[in-house]
């Protein structure tokens, strides 16, 4: 009988045992399950901050002054906001100065500044849109036949209003994200025709 007793609390020593063996077992896998669960969260964060980084930078706008000053008698030229981005500009302010002096950006104060040069002048605001590859017009130049003599002269008048205007946009994008460019040209041109 004593040694039935004693296997009778061998058996329940060892039940025990493995009730907490279990028991530990169970808590471990699930602290697995959890700390599994947690870096698969980490990881599903940091993948949704890289395609959120991604989608920002997909839709991000570049705004950049383009430039045609000489004319002939079959090809224009112009003075042009490009978006040479990925994404849609809004524009947030606008500033221009002419010779030092702060000017409007209507398409009249545009025109009026080159009266005689045969540049009409287009009006840019906040609030214009400018999508991607796509540009706005500050001025047309049309083409037009001169005369030899007066060819050089005029490339260089409209060249020297171009260096004499600065104008200023900020821009921002989708996201809210604001840039800037600024039109400041300088002639490359170092004949004195």
């Amino acid at each position: 009988m004593i040694m039935k007793k004693h296997v009778i609390d061998l058996l329940a020593v060892a039940i025990a045992a493995c009730a907490l063996l279990v028991s530990v077992l169970s808590y471990t896998l699930t602290q697995a399950g959890l700390d599994a669960s947690l870096e698969a969260n980490r990881l599903s964060q940091q993948s949704l901050k890289s395609v959120l980084e991604h989608n920002e930078k997909s839709v991000t706008p570049k705004l950049e002054f383009r430039l045609k000053l000489s004319i002939g008698a079959n090809s224009g030229g112009f003075v042009k906001i490009k978006n040479a981005g990925y994404g849609p500009a809004e524009l947030v302010e606008v500033q221009a100065t002419y010779k030092g002096e702060r000017i409007s950006t209507d398409a009249n104060t545009l025109s009026q500044i080159a009266s005689g040069l045969h540049m009409t002048g287009h009006s840019i605001s906040p609030g214009a849109l400018i999508g991607p590859q796509e540009s706005i017009t500050l001025y047309d130049i049309p083409a037009r036949s001169y005369k030899s003599e007066d060819i050089c002269p005029k490339d260089q008048a409209r060249k020297a209003l171009v260096e004499d205007l600065r104008i200023r946009v900020i821009y921002k994008s989708l996201y809210d994200r604001q840039d800037e460019t600024t039109l400041e040209y300088t002639s490359t041109n170092q004949l004195n025709c």
